[in-house]
């Protein structure tokens, strides 16, 4: 009896236990990784988003910044964006104000489905830096957008595929430098958008005969969330 009270118990830890890093809390979750030259990487989890990163996405983020032994990588948010019009259904018929006009006077409609995803890195921004032991604001509203783009060959609505997502900062928000008694001396804070990379395809369908007249199966890029994050470095 004991025996399997033990194991129900090891089982439950390790169903628990990657999840866990993620999970709603308000402690921060420090963990460490590796660069391409094997030195170790500190990075600290902040969000509470239960659809925070992959590993993968932060060892892509300690690459792509080219991150050196002992220098920290802290997450602070994962959002979709409060004001994102990003969509993600399978299959849609869009009926937007602008497509209905054209459809009237052109005689047909568009139908789109997304056969295919898989969730890509995109742009990466600059955001501000702090040195050491400071505590700054903002001189005006950050502000960045990243829109639905055609990778491969055309679409007959590009809106009808997808739409933006916006990463924005307000003056009021404090960004601070590493501590006093940190090695480092500046702490970069960035902004990184993710998206989904789809494979389209998009019918052109007469409005009286409900005919298809006309195909397109191409490629698109179409923006999810996007992640704050800063890095302590010695410059």
């Amino acid at each position: 009896m004991k025996n399997n009270i033990k194991y129900f118990l090891c089982l439950l830890i390790i169903l628990i236990l990657p999840k866990a890093a993620y999970a709603q809390n308000c402690h921060d979750v420090k963990m460490n990784f590796t660069n391409s030259k094997g030195e170790i990487i500190n990075v600290v989890s902040k969000t509470n988003d239960k659809n925070s990163l992959s590993q993968a996405q932060i060892q892509e983020l300690i690459d792509s910044n080219n991150l050196r032994e002992g220098e920290t990588l802290t997450i602070y948010e994962v959002s979709d964006g409060k004001n994102s019009d990003c969509q993600n259904n399978s299959s849609r018929e869009i009926d937007k104000f602008n497509n209905v006009n054209l459809n009237f006077l052109s005689g047909f409609k568009n139908r789109t489905y997304i056969n295919s995803s898989k969730e890509v890195a995109l742009n990466d921004y600059f955001i501000t830096s702090a040195a050491k032991d400071l505590n700054i604001k903002l001189s005006s509203t950050y502000t960045r957008t990243v829109t639905t783009s055609i990778i491969a060959g055309t679409a007959f609505a590009k809106g009808d595929i997808g739409g933006s997502i916006t990463a924005e900062y307000k003056e009021t928000q404090s960004f601070k430098g590493p501590p006093e008694n940190s090695y480092f001396n500046s702490r970069e804070y960035r902004v990184k958008f993710y998206g989904n990379k789809v494979s389209f395809t998009q019918y052109k369908i007469n409005s009286s005969s409900n005919k298809v007249i006309d195909k397109k199966t191409d490629k698109a890029l179409i923006p999810t969330r996007f992640s704050m994050y800063s890095i302590d470095r010695r410059i």
